[in-house]
């Protein structure tokens, strides 16, 4: 059953599925009796499974990933950041690849269990966090929605003087002070962004990288810099402590 389970992309580290599996390793075999304690919870997404009712509907034909990812292994070209001195020691040769689907359907391959630095994927979710705090249209009162045409450290600003979108360093530095503007310290804010980003790994709780973060802000000339700029510029909301949203920034 469990190997059953796992063809259908369902892990046993899967808040949903944690107890099915915990039941399933303490007996030899399933009956009529302990079905329902097995599965009485789940059985609803037992059914999905039995009729293949998932987005993915056969999951074990599910091959377009892993065929990305064999196309891909062979690929050395890339460097590993050489700026950020915690990232400069990072193994090159590791290569991993994970897929989730939006019912949880999950495929893992390579070096997918090694943790890295999300970096800059982050202001993704920063973004969606603003958003949900702040509303969309005033989000975008204070950063734009357009790709600049530079590169992610530029300090270019659109014809209605604000960044031009929430990912590149500016806009993304602009955008964390949008985020749970009635709380004063990055300590505070950035509790509330580990627990946004561990609702989104359904339970899961993310990992945090102190060194990483020491080092980014030990390098972090370029992203004070553009922090100083946006000050002088008086785009920042009001009341805006720039050293804390910085640190939030770098964490």
């Amino acid at each position: 059953m469990r190997s059953y389970l796992k063809s259908k992309g369902f892990f046993n580290d899967d808040p949903r599925w944690k107890d099915v599996y915990s039941f399933l390793n303490n007996i030899e075999e399933i009956n009529h009796e302990n079905f329902d304690k097995i599965f009485g919870n789940n059985m609803s997404d037992l059914k999905r499974c039995v009729n293949d009712s998932f987005i993915i509907e056969d999951f074990s034909l599910f091959t377009t990933i892993k065929e990305i990812f064999d196309s891909q292994i062979a690929n050395t070209k890339g460097e590993v950041n050489k700026y950020i001195p915690q990232l400069a020691r990072q193994n090159s040769d590791k290569f991993g690849m994970s897929f989730c689907s939006i019912d949880g359907q999950r495929i893992n391959l390579g070096d997918f269990d090694n943790p890295f630095s999300i970096q800059s994927i982050s202001s993704v979710i920063n973004y969606g966090i603003a958003v949900e705090g702040e509303g969309l249209e005033n989000v975008h009162k204070y950063v734009g929605k357009e790709p600049s045409g530079s590169g992610i450290s530029s300090v270019s600003l659109t014809t209605e003087h604000k960044p031009y979108n929430p990912i590149e360093n500016i806009g993304a530095i602009l955008t964390c002070s949008l985020i749970e503007r009635e709380l004063r310290y990055s300590s505070e804010k950035f509790d509330k962004v580990l627990s946004w980003w561990k609702r989104l790994s359904g339970g899961l709780k993310p990992g945090y990288n102190i060194a990483t973060y020491l080092s980014e802000k030990e390098v972090g000339d370029s992203s004070r810099y553009l922090s100083y700029f946006l000050q002088s510029e008086k785009l920042y909301p009001e009341n805006t402590n720039i050293d804390q949203n910085l640190d939030l920034f770098f964490k």
